[in-house]
């Protein structure tokens, strides 16, 4: 149910599932898709026109509900390092848990090219930390995670689980209406897709804004539920997320606010 998984020749390692950490990271277990594969060391960029990047911060309240409510706040952010490369960070504070996730990464041509993953928990949970080395010369992804590592090789326009959120906004401002991804996870390959559904105004603390809607597409057979809110006036920037559990178990972070470039946005979604 869910993603699907394709084979590689390393065994996979052994995956975590803690609902409120779900939450926090945008679900990320849940949302991953397939690529298509050149032969070339680095991966070929799209031929749409190139998208610029710009440095992001974004603060969201994040809620958990099955019986008690579960509170927290996440924040986002992109910036461009001094050799030219990029950053992006998700952070996430709850009386729980706290997530931090960094992707070093370069962009070329409207595709992101992911180097480090690096992935860390602690709090009122088991302590864990993980990180993923890229290596495109040799086409090759090498998972440390505690005192295990992995080595597994990879498609060109392969992300990781941090990086394949950021590509799915600049895909959606390029135009792009199905969303493909190939996702190194945890030691194998995960196929994700996306597709726009439609669009939607949100209502704010003192305006509503224009958003497109997304949606994970899931097996036949799956009752789980994602979908995504983005804005279109502010660089397709995520401002909801809600996903709905087959238990009825309910996710949804929403935008407070943010600043992409120069313009700040404070929609502060009810």
């Amino acid at each position: 149910m869910g993603s699907r998984s394709i084979r590689t020749t390393a065994p996979p390692l052994t995956g975590w599932r803690l609902l409120p950490a779900a939450l926090f990271s945008l679900v990320l277990t849940s949302l991953h898709t397939q690529a298509e594969t050149t032969d070339s060391a680095h991966p070929s960029p799209p031929s749409e026109g190139q998208h610029i990047l710009l440095a992001t911060r974004a603060e969201y309240r994040a809620s958990y509900k099955k019986g008690v409510p579960i509170r927290g706040s996440a924040i986002r952010t992109l910036e461009k390092l001094e050799n030219g490369d990029w950053q992006y960070r998700f952070d996430v504070s709850s009386f729980i848990v706290d997530i931090s996730e960094t992707l070093h990464f370069q962009w070329n041509d409207s595709q992101l090219l992911p180097i480090k993953y690096n992935y860390e928990r602690s709090g009122w949970v088991k302590s864990k930390q993980s990180n993923a080395s890229f290596d495109w010369q040799s086409k090759q992804v090498r998972y440390d995670i505690n005192n295990d590592s992995r080595t597994i090789s990879i498609p060109p326009l392969t992300l990781d689980r941090l990086g394949y959120q950021l590509q799915l906004r600049l895909d959606l401002a390029r135009g792009k209406e199905e969303m493909h991804y190939t996702v190194a996870d945890k030691g194998r390959l995960r196929e994700f897709v996306f597709a726009v559904t439609g669009e939607e105004s949100l209502q704010g603390e003192n305006s509503s804004f224009p958003c497109v809607v997304v949606e994970k597409i899931r097996e036949p057979d799956s009752s789980r539920q994602t979908k995504l809110w983005f804005a279109q006036q502010q660089g397709y920037l995520l401002v909801k997320m809600s996903q709905v559990e087959p238990d009825g178990e309910k996710y949804q972070i929403v935008l407070q606010k943010a600043q992409v470039g120069d313009q700040i946005f404070e929609p502060r979604i009810k």
